[in-house]
């Protein structure tokens, strides 16, 4: 129960991020700087949020073990960003998203393939789900990629301010 609501809060809360996304884009904001001070602002608050939950006797051993990859993560981090925003600001925000929200696929596969998370065999109802569930994200990227390429290759209608007489 209690990860259908996180996961609901999850769904707004990135559903809000992408139309603040949109808002900056749409009001002329520089892509690089609404990307720094989303990421700036971020920081601050997990540093606070660090400081006041961690154990600081602890730190040094947990970034020995795992500093070098979080600097790795955050760059990244921030190179998705970027590249989110500038297509946000180049193109429309529902394929976008939805093309960033594929990202997961890859991950998912390599859970399955590298990590084995889930045996392969015997065939499970946890396997079979994230095997559908790639087929759906995969499926709905073709759709809207072929959405999209109808849209852009439509013929244009231009409109004239003068009546057409016969």
């Amino acid at each position: 129960m209690f990860a259908v609501v996180n996961l609901i809060i999850a769904i707004i809360f990135m559903s809000l991020l992408a139309v603040t996304f949109r808002l900056g884009m749409s009001r002329g904001a520089d892509s690089l700087g609404m990307n720094a001070a989303f990421r700036a602002t971020g920081g601050i608050v997990m540093l606070a949020v660090a400081l006041l939950t961690l154990r600081h006797r602890g730190f040094g051993e947990l970034w020995a073990q795992s500093g070098h990859l979080g600097l790795v993560a955050a760059l990244f981090f921030w190179l998705a960003g970027m590249s989110a925003l500038k297509s946000v600001q180049l193109g429309h925000l529902g394929i976008t998203w939805t093309v960033v929200r594929c990202s997961m696929v890859i991950p998912t596969l390599a859970s399955l393939l590298v990590w084995r998370e889930v045996p392969l065999w015997p065939v499970s109802g946890l396997l079979l789900m994230r095997i559908g569930g790639i087929a759906v994200v995969t499926g709905a990227v073709i759709c809207l990629g072929i959405e999209r390429s109808r849209i852009n290759h439509a013929p244009q209608l231009h409109a004239t301010a003068r009546p057409i007489r016969p």
